[in-house]
């Protein structure tokens, strides 16, 4: 059941990463030039339940970049939910000096509480955890017109979880565990007016406990912020 938070916060960051300068191939979305700041929503379907969640992305100096996020998951067959909200730094490199290939390696942070949290230790019992994130993203431009383009982007991490239980289990007062595992995202922007964006992504857990691949959709939406907030 975690996988799909954390599917929700790879998923909105692949949907809102950016930097200044140039389009945002890596992540598949457009540049801050069009809007100094991104805002955007997704949703993910996984095994037996949902995820739900939002994004705000800001451009900073020198081609990095910075975004917040928070999902709220849902159980299918109860009434088991859980909350999580992390946030990503990154870089934007062009390769070959053009645009039309970029690579972004990011770092970030997630934290998650709730019943859904975690199927290590014990499966469905309120838990915290927290989530280290190491990886990056390569995309490449497809086509690209005045009022379209598609952007095509891969991304990789790994993902370092600890947990801990809020309740005593077994004699053990608040025990706690962790794991280590891989993700794997796929997916592809289509831009228009170099403004918004929708994104079809696809998400697949290597080596986690019980994970399994989730499927959805990102929305996004570049706008101007005031002049006294730009980074």
């Amino acid at each position: 059941m975690s996988r799909l938070f954390r599917t929700a916060i790879v998923g909105l960051a692949v949907a809102g990463l950016a930097s200044v300068a140039n389009a945002q191939v890596c992540v598949g979305t457009p540049s801050f030039s069009t809007g100094s700041a991104r805002v955007g929503g997704s949703v993910l379907i996984g095994d037996q339940s949902k995820a739900y969640g939002g994004q705000l992305a800001l451009g900073t100096y020198h081609n990095f970049f910075a975004v917040g996020n928070y999902s709220h998951a849902k159980d299918d067959n109860s009434d088991g939910s859980s909350n999580a909200g992390g946030g990503s730094l990154g870089y934007e490199w062009a390769v070959g000096g053009g645009s039309s290939v970029e690579i972004c390696p990011i770092v970030g942070v997630t934290a998650q509480s709730g019943s859904l949290v975690g199927m290590t230790p014990y499966p469905n019992l309120p838990q915290n955890t927290l989530d280290l994130n190491f990886g990056g993203s390569l995309g490449w431009t497809a086509s690209e017109s005045s009022s379209m383009s598609v952007i095509p982007a891969i991304g990789a991490s790994l993902v370092a979880r600890s947990f801990k239980s809020k309740i005593v289990t077994q004699g053990a007062a608040n025990p706690t565990t962790s794991e280590s595992f891989g993700l794997v995202t796929a997916t592809i922007g289509f831009v228009f007016n170099k403004r918004c964006t929708i994104s079809p992504m696809v998400q697949v857990p290597v080596s986690e406990t019980n994970g399994k691949t989730s499927y959805g959709v990102a929305v996004s939406y570049n706008f101007n912020l005031p002049k006294a907030l730009h980074m």
